[in-house]
């Protein structure tokens, strides 16, 4: 089966118009079908769709007839290498690889689009997850909490709304988890990592991943009883928030996370 909507897939990749606007359309209906093959049992996705569409939008941006085409395939490249690297692999290796390309590709982007609050949150997301295949110290030292830092606090500048409060939910994440290392590495704060949970959580009060975080910041800072509800609810949700791979994905960390602080959850 995965093999056929692989073909289906090329097919309409060779056979498609030579219009960006078109290229684009297609490009977003093959990552439409990046859920199809998800495993409830792996929480993982064939690369498939995602591979197909990530060719189809750097041929629209290649392209592209205008700047607002151009940025609309780069940033939609960028979710891609995302999902890509999140949701298709299980490799440390493999997946800091991906995430190494996304964040290439997204330097010559920004360049050319340096006021895009798509660009710069997806490129901060990149950053966070390299950060998390590589390991908290490692990053500390290689700057990668940075990284996070400055894409967090421009996409706040840029609007503060996109992607249901995505750069607060960016700086309060990282603030949560990057250590403080003498010489290196002195502001993050569980303080501030509530602060911008929160804040997040106002702007989208039914993002999974902010009520993650947010509960991790509570625990963090002694707040435990405010942390239960917040696990409880993204377990309990029963229609699909995000996307398949998203919602499965934060139900599963968010029962481990309540396993660990309050025993054992329901299955």
């Amino acid at each position: 089966m995965h093999v056929l909507k692989y073909m289906i897939a090329l097919t309409i990749l060779f056979g498609s118009s030579s219009f960006a606007a078109d290229y684009m359309v297609q490009a977003d209906s093959l990552f439409e079908l990046r859920n199809s093959t998800f495993n409830d049992s792996t929480l993982l996705s064939d690369p498939a769709q995602v591979d197909a569409a990530m060719q189809l939008y750097h041929t629209a941006m290649d392209s592209a007839q205008s700047p607002e085409q151009k940025l609309e395939a780069a940033w939609k490249m960028l979710r891609g290498y995302y999902f890509k690297g999140t949701y298709t692999e299980s490799d440390k290796g493999k997946r800091r690889d991906i995430y190494k390309k996304g964040i290439d590709f997204s330097k010559s982007m920004l360049e050319e689009f340096p006021e895009s609050v798509e660009l710069h949150c997806w490129s901060g997301i990149l950053w966070g997850y390299l950060g998390e295949v590589q390991g908290i110290l490692a990053s500390a030292r290689k700057g990668v909490a940075g990284k996070v830092k400055y894409f967090a606090e421009k996409t706040i500048e840029l609007d503060d709304t996109y992607l249901n409060g995505g750069g607060y939910r960016m700086l309060g994440t990282v603030n949560l988890k990057a250590p403080k290392v003498p010489l290196i590495l002195g502001w993050p704060s569980k303080k501030k990592s509530v602060t911008c949970l929160e804040k997040a959580n106002q702007i989208g009060p039914n993002n999974l991943y902010t009520m993650y975080y947010l509960a991790g910041a509570y625990i963090a800072t002694g707040e435990k009883d405010k942390a239960a509800p917040l696990l409880m609810q993204i377990m309990n949700t029963d229609s699909i928030v995000h996307e398949i791979a998203v919602d499965a994905t934060a139900k599963h960390v968010a029962r481990l996370l309540y396993d660990k602080q309050f025993g054992e959850s329901e299955k």
